[in-house]
């Protein structure tokens, strides 16, 4: 057991209070554009929710705030849609196999079930201002992929059953927050598809231009069988500037896979207040670690079962044999392991005067 803490305010740098405001500007741009019938109105409601394909076609061409009622609405493909809602009316599940955006510019997903054997649930290519919120993305390839875009917002979605990749964020991509959402257990532990698993992916291959300004906060990372990669990010170009300004801050990663968090070549960027834990599972791969290479990065207040970063400060690297002094109730059924069972214990390990290493829960 190392623990490594030096003094450091709790309040944030300069550098991560400019990229949050810059963050929280572009999150509001999607709803100061669009236009007042696509805002959410209580008072607002259509005659009637679309309950079948035919009527979605209808209604799609009209656009604004459709909502929608328990159906499954197979593949849809949305090609230079603008001003756009799809959302669950009360009560009802909506289903789609697939929904891929192509050149769309303010389109918000809100309550949709997605995925069922498709190759990729979710799919944003070169739009600007998608907002997709209290989703289920599931039982797909990969879960949800974007390229080329900007102003994209992934808030507080379920992500599950998933074979290859939960999330990627591919190149060209500007303006991206992954905040408040569950990506459970990677099906397929023996990989028979034969491809690259990770729970949220980032990296540059094929890129044109830098991708900046992007924000992974607050999720909590599950892997309940087997061992898959956590967050990882990667320079493929190994140029100063392609992937600059991330922010990767407050996030649960339980797994048995070395790659926790890992970011390969960033510039400028931030990896702070993160908890990495092995979940138990005897799968020969290692304990989970953080590891950050690049140029002028910040790494703090990090917990995990090693931390390899120039510079990094205030962070505790624990074994799981010393989870008991740190946490709640770290062993819990794995089954049933909930984020709040790695609340940091009152006076333990992480607990510093009552300033808390590693992710809140």
């Amino acid at each position: 057991m190392t623990i490594k803490l030096t003094e450091l305010p709790e309040a944030p740098p300069q550098s991560i209070r400019a990229h949050l405001e810059t963050i929280r500007k572009a999150c509001n741009a999607i709803e100061n554009m669009l236009p007042p019938q696509v805002h959410f109105d209580p008072h607002y409601a259509p005659l009637s929710a679309v309950e079948s394909r035919e009527e979605l076609d209808e209604a799609l061409k009209a656009g604004g705030t459709i909502e929608l009622g328990s159906n499954n609405f197979g593949d849809l493909v949305l090609r230079n849609a603008k001003n756009l809602k799809l959302k669950a009316v009360q009560d009802s599940v909506p289903q789609f196999r697939s929904i891929h955006l192509r050149n769309c510019s303010m389109v918000w997903l809100d309550g949709l079930t997605i995925g069922g054997g498709a190759q990729k649930a979710v799919f944003i290519q070169d739009c600007d201002g998608v907002e997709i919120a209290h989703c289920d993305i599931r039982d797909s390839l990969h879960g949800l992929s974007m390229r080329g875009s900007s102003k994209v917002f992934v808030k507080r979605c379920q992500f599950f059953a998933n074979r290859g990749d939960n999330l990627k964020i591919g190149p060209d991509c500007e303006d991206v927050l992954i905040e408040s959402n569950d990506f459970e257990t990677l099906d397929d532990p023996a990989n028979s598809d034969n491809v690259h698993q990770d729970h949220i992916q980032v990296f540059t291959r094929g890129a044109t231009k830098p991708t900046k300004r992007v924000t992974i906060r607050s999720n909590n990372l599950f892997q309940r069988q087997g061992a898959t990669q956590g967050i990882f990010i990667r320079n493929a170009d190994e140029k100063r500037g392609m992937l600059d300004d991330l922010l990767v801050e407050d996030n649960l990663v339980v797994n048995a896979h070395k790659n926790g968090i890992v970011a390969a070549g960033v510039s400028n960027s931030v990896v702070r207040k993160n908890t990495v834990v092995w979940s138990g599972e005897d799968v020969k791969r290692g304990e989970p670690e953080i590891r950050v290479t690049g140029w002028d990065n910040v790494v703090t207040m990090n917990m995990a079962f090693f931390v390899d970063a120039d510079g990094s400060t205030d962070c505790v690297m624990l074994s799981g044999g010393h989870y008991e002094k740190a946490f709640r109730d770290p062993h819990s059924p794995l089954e049933t392991r909930k984020p709040s069972d790695y609340a940091q214990k009152q006076g333990g390990l992480l607990d510093r005067d009552g300033r808390l290493i590693g992710a809140r829960r």
